[in-house]
């Protein structure tokens, strides 16, 4: 796709429209989502040798993600939850790997919670214009461990191979991982680059986390001004 003909989908239409067909969808499983992690956390301490019983534990898939299991081949419809949160990792990085629960989890934690949730509905249809509050499409850095990464997290996979992977990171000019940016889905406009900082700031309590939605609906990051100065991205380029 040329950069002309790129702009001109994204002034009609948002970023979400570069997600305009089938990726894979990760189901949300606490289980997995805690057992996976420790698998993680103890691959990128590990210095000697793998084994072969160390390779069945933490298989890595191609970056179609075709053979990855916990997982569906479904449609992105941003209509069907108010935000998207585009969490770009790595599960090479140890903060990617440190934050993907507590982003799994607060990601859960909103679409639980009828008192966070939009009731607003769209006639269009007869379908609700939203069934969920957010959404995380998660852009792998690289193949490295991603089954593993993925599974249990209810997040969606942007392919390492998908057409428009390039565009949406040079549009949302994400140069390192993590990195999350909030997206509102009923504009396609960004809300905050500072999503990760946000959620690290408002995961613990149903208070805060709906308080940060709030935030957000009103097209605010949910930091304070000196947080949103001290906040670095952490570790590793985008590739």
């Amino acid at each position: 796709m040329s950069s002309h003909e790129t702009g001109l989908i994204i002034r009609r239409r948002g970023i979400l429209s570069l997600v305009d067909d089938s990726i894979p969808h990760f189901h949300f499983d606490k289980g997995f989502l805690e057992e996976t992690n420790v698998i993680l956390k103890r691959h990128k301490k590990r210095t000697k040798p793998k084994t072969s019983g160390d390779e069945e534990e933490a298989s890595s898939s191609s970056g179609t993600v075709a053979v990855a299991t916990n997982n569906t081949i479904e449609d992105y419809i941003p209509r069907y939850s108010e935000f998207t949160l585009f969490f770009f990792a790595d599960a090479s990085n140890i903060n990617s790997i440190r934050l993907r629960n507590v982003v799994a989890n607060f990601v859960n934690d909103c679409n639980s919670q009828k008192s966070i949730c939009s009731s607003s509905n769209n006639k269009d249809n007869g379908q609700p214009a939203t069934t969920s509050c957010m959404e995380c499409i998660c852009v792998p850095n690289s193949s490295y461990q991603i089954e593993l990464f993925f599974k249990g997290t209810g997040f969606w996979c942007l392919p390492l191979n998908h057409k428009n992977r390039s565009a949406i990171i040079q549009l949302l000019s994400v140069s390192q991982v993590p990195t999350i940016i909030v997206v509102n889905n009923s504009t396609g406009r960004c809300v905050t680059k500072y999503g990760l900082e946000a959620i690290e700031s408002h995961h613990e309590e149903s208070s805060s986390q709906e308080e940060l939605v709030q935030e957000w609906r009103k097209g605010l990051s949910g930091l304070s001004m000196i947080q949103t100065v001290t906040a670095t991205a952490t570790s590793c380029a985008i590739t």
